[in-house]
């Protein structure tokens, strides 16, 4: 039985049979964008990231995830309230990049 539509006869997608995620369900990856970091990019990335604050609620959430929604809301030149619903929450994304924008990176 497909877990997304509860029917028995629900064929898998090559997606579905591939990764083992249904789309909608919670845990599924984000979907790709143009504006995604590649391994290599976020390589180069990844060492540039400051630290977490000292003394603060340790940081949860994927760094990487954080510079994909600023580079799709730069890339599309669109508004943060269209970053797409499988990204993080606007309020995050926006937050971090604010930090980084006050900070000088």
């Amino acid at each position: 039985m497909s877990p997304v539509l509860g029917v028995a006869n629900h064929s898998e997608s090559l997606f579905e049979k591939l990764l083992g995620v249904y789309p909608g369900t919670v845990g599924s990856p984000m979907e790709r964008y143009p504006s995604d970091l590649t391994d290599a990019e976020w390589a180069i990335l990844e060492p540039l990231i400051p630290p977490e604050r000292p003394g603060g609620r340790p940081c949860d959430v994927d760094m990487r995830a954080i510079l994909n929604g600023i580079f799709y809301v730069l890339r599309a030149d669109c508004a943060w309230r269209m970053i797409p619903r499988d990204s993080l929450p606007k309020s995050t994304v926006y937050a971090y990049f604010a930090r980084f924008r006050n900070e000088g990176m």
